[in-house]
């Protein structure tokens, strides 16, 4: 006769432990967790499948609270629970901002015709091309493609060789003129 097999009980399937339900009188498994009440979400009761159904028809989060406590919890509720603060608070203006450039003044919270005021060299340092091109325009930034052209129009007719009597330095001014054209068109990414 052939002798079986055992294997090691390392190998058994694990016995879980059962853990009951926390309905009395109901001898089935606790396998699903409730929470126990409003201050302790985190502790939870078990139970079998139709009595934690029965607890979940029952339970009232809001019930014992007054309106403005639910109010105050629905409002928490919109941060998930987490603090906030107003953007436009003091402190946050300490925050990194100050080493930012803002030429339109958003930041600081003035009034918008205060915040039109701005010059190119709040844009851009002063050796750059794009600063020396928006100067020799009379433009500041930002712009648009059309004021652009017609600056550069307006230009390229007050400078052109065949205007000035075939002028050498008008011919050099247009040359320039040219290019800083050629770079705020590069700038507006045409």
């Amino acid at each position: 006769m052939a002798r079986k097999y055992k294997w090691h009980p390392f190998f058994d399937e694990p016995q879980v432990p059962r853990r009951p339900c926390d309905q009395e009188g109901c001898d089935l498994s606790g396998e699903f967790k409730a929470p126990r009440d409003q201050a302790n979400l985190k502790e939870y009761r078990w139970f079998c499948l139709e009595h934690v159904r029965a607890y979940n028809e029952r339970w009232n989060y809001y019930s014992g609270m007054n309106e403005q406590e639910i109010e105050r919890e629905r409002r928490l509720d919109v941060t998930w629970q987490r603090p906030t603060w107003p953007f436009a608070r003091a402190a946050s203006k300490t925050f990194l901002f100050h080493q930012k450039r803002d030429p339109l003044n958003i930041l600081d919270g003035h009034r918008q015709e205060e915040a039109l005021s701005y010059d190119a060299s709040s844009w851009f340092p002063p050796e750059t091309e794009e600063a020396k091109a928006l100067a020799l325009m009379g433009l500041t930034y930002p712009f648009t493609r059309k004021e652009l052209k017609v600056c550069y129009v307006e230009f390229a007719k007050k400078y052109h060789p065949d205007m000035n009597g075939g002028s050498r330095e008008a011919e050099t001014r247009l040359k320039t003129i040219n290019h800083a054209y050629e770079v705020l068109k590069k700038l507006l990414k045409f």
